[in-house]
């Protein structure tokens, strides 16, 4: 060859300079020509014609003038310099591209490297594509919410890599890289334990992958909420490495959430913690009945929910269904303002008759009409009312028999009461409730598991969860248990066709007066999410390098590894010389985990095409590099391997920028949110596997399409112009856009956009993150009626409600203000213990010890009282007060409904007044008392009763009925007569008079009356009175009248008795001596009898006469007079008169003879 040979470390130049792959050409200058004295066996590929020794540069590249151009310009210079250029194969055609690089060797050489960079261009290319739209997707994730991190499995979970977008939280990726901070220390110290530990136990078991809400806290102090993606990334011996996770802020959410919640909590509290019962009709349905008010009629919440009105009116006493129906029709047609107040019964599930007092209402409820009810229970004060009644009626009648005036009854007391309570049911997922030893109490489908309800109620939750997740499911229900929070785990489930169904499950508690009494859990397939491929992909890239002036590094070897041949750059990247290299084995420079790689690799140099290629790290002088290899061996005539040249390029940073890639590509293909990337015209060019499941497609499916796939024609009008806002303003954020599914099925999404623009600001791209809000809008939805409805409930009660904690008031409706005086405003302005300024001195001391209570939860805090308030004029009025301790915010308070009762006490104390006197009455008549209900049992003695009967008071206060009796009998004469005739007045109405005849010889008059209410008997009332003295008095009277008649009546003198001018008495012999009949006397009219009296005589006989029965001192007793007979005959008769007291009345008793 026409090139010097030269000596190279006792190494053929010749042999190496053959083998080298790349091609290369060796020049020689001869005056103003170049003339080829050499070239290699790789440049056989460059498919140049005419390539032979002494051929001049003009020939060779006479047709590319470019390359030609550069040596022609060489040889002027003679500096060395690179280029590409394109040049087309004159044999094929192909557009190639080459790099050249141009060597003087002085005095008189010129080394041509020509490198073929067709299929690295294409590979950059395509590289730099994916780079690009990975950089936008970076772009994308930095510009969007969410947050993408990688920590190792250390303690503090070191950073690794973490997005620029954790400013939002007001961090720099710096901060952690600088290992100033650890992802640990921005996580809330309240729930840095537990975010811990669930996070070991995922690391536990199986998951790949895991989410959980906690919350971090911001540079500046601020707790924020976040939802947490993680992927578990495990290395070859299953061990734990890397977590690598998305973050989303959902603060806003879930302070949205939590102010739903809490307002539904209150309202929800109000009303279902209420003492009062509560129902809402609507459309000839119940549409709510809160628990107070089932248990009010013995039945279920579950039982009356949605009942038709023809069920509800069953449970309404039939004699007062006709006042009810009356009622509801004039709520809702005549007059829907009007507030209507009535008492009726109802039949409890037991059939029990209660009373109910009702206060109804017209409102709107969810859009519609419909009739709000508050319910109270006065049964008890309806019997009391009822007792009241029948005593009063008993004294009235006794004190008629006593002849004793009794006041009149006032008004029947009233009362009311309200309570109410929510519904919630329906879902997708399995839902279960389990009780408190975690068994399960419902569940709302089987189908799917071939399963009978028989076969699962009852049963340990742990018989449907395999084993292996029993460990994580258990300390699930302990943490709810424990904390009364919401938590979750994950576990799969084997169907009957054989698949595995992966499920989430999401634990919830049940309180009982905030006691965990047991579970609700609620359990969402997963499996598709499971099912997310995780693809990576990874592009390779070798160079070829060039020797020696090249940064390529360039070696040979031999069979054994021993090298031969090192350049420059080689030298010049391990640090050492060239001396130092000879000799010695290559492979203790290369890292021992590549080390198995490289050897497998090499094992290609011995079988056609007799070239590997492999990429490995290697110690360098800046410490351990990634290295990429092209080898090519060197045969001999029998294709023995005889040396190896390898030509190798530092790739360090293509490989974190590929790792990088890799780490972004995998965060967007598993991401927990959607992400797309369109081209200028909207046609799909990436689509993550979120986006494309969450519509129904696989993403091999949409690659290519429009993306007015995603929307039906209503959406894509607003699709279209956030179109056109990306292309004019570069980005768009949070909105909200409208999706259809394969199916038709629609949904909403929450949306970022961005554009990915080249080096000239042109959009290349369009990129977005879409986030399906379907469950937050439902859930805000839901939680909005709900929040609405007991809001509703509550601000338009009947019933003053007010909510107190840390003695402030949280919550009022209007109606505490109306019957307070005040403003809604002024109260919930009022300082701490302000509204204790309401309260009445007498009334204070009580009512703020209960308060108190209340607000603690201690639990002997009374329930119901009556207090009185001052209102804001300073009148005083009092109130029935309902409260109880409920939790309210996660703490204890004292949940109040009142109302206004000050015409009732006046009343109650009226009545109470009245029965005072009555009873007072009672004790004090002469006469014994005893009442008795319709079974014969007595109810009511009073002391009179038991000290006409002698019976001792150990046998009153033992009230057995029957050895009563046997006493009363015993004393009797006629026993049997008597009970005989009290059997037959209990089935009687009719009252009864009766005399009893005692043994010792005692008589009691006995008088009995029955207790009629509401047209039946209830019993009856039996008045005794002592007659005995009264017998024997009136016996000697009889005795004595008797007597005193037969002497009138068979005197010989006539007898009358004279009252207000009229005969009141005349014998038969006065009679006799007139000539008139006792008859005719007795019929005469006032001052008739004058008739009698001869007129001469009448003036004086008639003076005397009214003297007397004025009972004038200065009378005649004694005289004689003129008589006229009937007949007219006169006779003279003797007159003896005195003045009498006759039936109460003064009289004059005459004698005639």
């Amino acid at each position: 060859m026409g090139l010097k040979n030269r000596p190279l470390n006792s190494v053929s130049f010749s042999d190496f300079f053959k083998n080298i792959p790349i091609p290369t050409f060796a020049w020689q200058i001869v005056g103003e020509e170049l003339v080829l004295i050499d070239f290699n066996n790789a440049t056989e590929k460059l498919s140049f014609e005419g390539v032979s020794l002494g051929i001049k540069a003009s020939e060779l590249f006479k047709d590319d003038g470019r390359i030609l151009t550069n040596l022609l310009s060489f040889l002027n210079e003679k500096s060395n310099f690179s280029e590409e250029c394109e040049y087309r194969m004159k044999k094929t055609g192909e557009q190639k591209k080459f790099s050249t690089s141009f060597i003087f060797l002085p005095p008189d050489l010129v080394i041509l490297h020509i490198e073929d960079l067709t299929m690295q261009t294409q590979v950059s290319k395509a590289l730099q594509k994916a780079h690009d739209a990975l950089t936008g997707l970076e772009l994308i994730i930095n510009q969007s919410p969410a947050v993408v991190f990688l920590v190792r499995d250390e303690e503090g979970w070191p950073v690794e890599y973490i997005t620029e977008n954790i400013s939002q939280f007001g961090y720099e990726p710096s901060d952690f890289y600088s290992h100033m901070l650890k992802f640990a220390d921005i996580i809330h110290p309240d729930d840095l334990e537990n975010v811990i530990t669930d996070t070991y136990l995922k690391g536990q078991s199986s998951a790949t992958e895991f989410v959980q809400e906690y919350r971090v806290v911001s540079k500046l102090g601020e707790y924020r909420w976040i939802n947490v993606r993680t992927w578990i990334k495990r290395n070859r011996d299953n061990i734990i490495t890397h977590f690598q996770g998305i973050i989303l802020d959902i603060t806003e959410r879930r302070q949205t959430e939590e102010k739903l919640k809490e307002s539904d909590e209150k309202f929800r509290t109000i009303t279902e913690q209420s003492l009062l019962g509560v129902i809402i009709l609507q459309k000839g349905k119940v549409k709510y009945v809160n628990k107070a008010l089932a248990e009010m009629a013995e039945f279920k919440p579950t039982e009356v929910k949605n009942w038709p009105i023809n069920e509800f009116v069953k449970s309404i006493y039939p004699e007062d269904l006709p006042m009810v129906i009356k009622n509801m029709q004039i709520k809702l047609e005549e007059n829907k303002e009007a507030i209507t107040r009535y008492t009726f019964r109802i039949l409890t599930k037991s059939k029990k008759i209660k009373w109910l007092e009702i206060i109804s209402k017209t409102i709107s409820y969810q859009g519609d009409l419909a009739i709000l009810s508050t319910l109270i229970d006065v049964t008890e004060k309806r019997e009391a009312e009822v007792k009241l009644k029948e005593s009063e009626g008993n004294l009235k009648k006794l004190n008629e028999a006593l002849e004793q005036k009794v006041l009149d009854r006032i008004e029947d007391l009233k009362k009311s009461e309200e309570k109410w309570r929510s519904m919630a049911k329906n879902s997708p997922d399995f839902l279960l409730t389990l009780d408190r030893n975690e068994r399960i109490i419902d569940i709302n489908k089987i189908e799917l598991l071939s399963l009978k309800m028989k076969d699962v109620i009852d049963k340990p939750v742990y018989d449907f969860i395999p084993e292996k997740y029993h460990e994580s499911a258990k300390y699930c229900f302990k943490r709810v248990f424990k904390s009364g929070q919401n938590d979750r785990y994950y576990s799969d489930f084997v169907y009957d066709d054989a698949t595995i169904h992966y499920f989430e499950n999401r634990v919830g508690p049940i309180l009982k007066e905030g006691i965990v009494v047991g579970f609700s859990v609620s359990s969402t397939d997963i499996t598709e999410r499971k099912k997310a491929e995780q693809m990576l992909k990874e592009s390779e890239e070798k160079y070829r390098l060039l020797v020696n002036n090249q940064t390529d590094l360039v070696c040979k070897v031999d069979s054994e590894g021993t090298i031969l041949f090192a350049s420059p750059s080689y030298c010049k990247t391990f640090g050492k010389t060239e001396e130092e290299l000879l000799g010695k084995k290559f492979m203790p420079l290369v890292h021992e985990d590549d080390l198995d790689l490289t050897l497998k690799e090499m094992e290609k140099l011995y079988n056609p095409p007799y070239i590997a290629a492999m990429e490995q790290r290697a110690l360098t002088k800046d410490g351990w590099r990634w290295l990429s290899w092209v080898d090519t061996a060197v045969l001999d005539s029998n294709n023995n391997v005889l040396e190896i040249i390898g030509v190798g390029r530092d790739i360090t940073e293509r490989k974190k920028a590929e790792e990088e890639l890799k780490k972004f590509k995998s965060i967007s293909d598993n991401a927990n949110y959607g992400i797309g990337i369109s081209d200028s015209e909207g046609k799909l060019v990436y689509i993550n596997n979120y986006l494309a499941s969450i519509h129904g497609y696989k993403t091999g499916e949409l690659i290519g399409k429009d993306l007015s796939i995603f929307h039906n024609d209503k959406q894509i009008e607003r699709v279209m112009k956030l179109k056109q806002k990306l292309i004019e303003e570069g980005s768009y954020n949070a909105e909200e856009v409208g999706h259809t599914c394969n199916n038709g099925t629609m949904f909403p999404m929450l949306m970022n956009g961005i554009t990915i623009n080249d080096d000239k600001g042109k959009p290349l791209f369009m990129a977005t993150i879409a986030i399906d809000i379907t469950e937050m809008k439902e859930a805000e939805k839901k939680l909005k009626e709900s929040e609405e409805k007991f809001r509703n409930i509550a601000d338009q009660s009947l019933m003053g409600i007010c909510i107190v904690q840390d003695d402030v008031i949280k919550y009022a409706n209007q109606r505490m203000a109306d019957i307070n005086g005040y403003t809604l405003e002024e109260i919930m302005n009022w300082q701490p213990k302000e509204f204790y300024e309401t309260i009445a001195t007498e009334s204070l001391d009580f009512a703020s010890e209960q308060a108190k209570k209340k607000q603690l939860g201690l639990p002997d805090a009374i329930p119901q009282y009556q207090l009185q308030i001052i209102k804001k004029s300073g009148k005083k009025i009092w109130i029935e007060n309902f409260s109880k301790t409920i939790s309210f915010n996660g703490r204890p308070a004292d949940l109040t409904t009142f109302f206004d009762i000050t015409d009732k006490k006046k009343a109650e104390q009226k009545l109470k007044e009245s029965e005072e006197i009555l009873r007072a009455t009672l004790e004090s008549t002469a006469d014994g008392i005893l009442v008795v209900n319709v079974k014969g049992q007595v109810t009511h003695t009073n002391s009179k009763f038991a000290d006409m009967w002698h019976i001792p008071p150990d046998l009153i206060k033992e009230k057995d009925d029957q050895k009563l009796l046997d006493y009363v009998l015993e004393q009797l004469k006629d026993p049997e007569v008597f009970i005989s005739n009290v059997e037959q007045l209990y089935r009687s109405t009719k009252e009864d008079f009766y005399t009893l005849y005692f043994k010792d010889g005692r008589i009691f008059e006995r008088f009995s009356s029955p207790l009629i209410r509401e047209g039946e008997i209830n019993g009856r009332v039996w008045s005794f009175r002592d007659v005995t003295e009264r017998k024997k008095a009136e016996q000697q009277l009889k005795e004595s009248e008797e007597k005193f008649r037969k002497i009138s009546q068979q005197s010989l003198v006539g007898i009358c008795i004279i009252q207000d001018n009229l005969i009141k008495y005349a014998n038969q012999r006065y009679a006799d001596i007139g000539g008139y009949s006792i008859e005719e006397f007795m019929n005469w009219k006032s001052g008739e009898y004058q008739k009698l009296v001869h007129p001469e005589d009448r003036e004086m006989v008639m003076e005397q006469s009214i003297k007397k029965q004025k009972g004038i001192g200065d009378v005649v007793n004694q005289y004689q007079f003129r008589a006229l007979k009937k007949t007219g005959e006169t006779i003279w008769v003797e007159i003896l008169s005195n003045t009498i007291l006759y039936e109460g009345k003064s009289a004059v008793l005459i004698s005639i003879i």
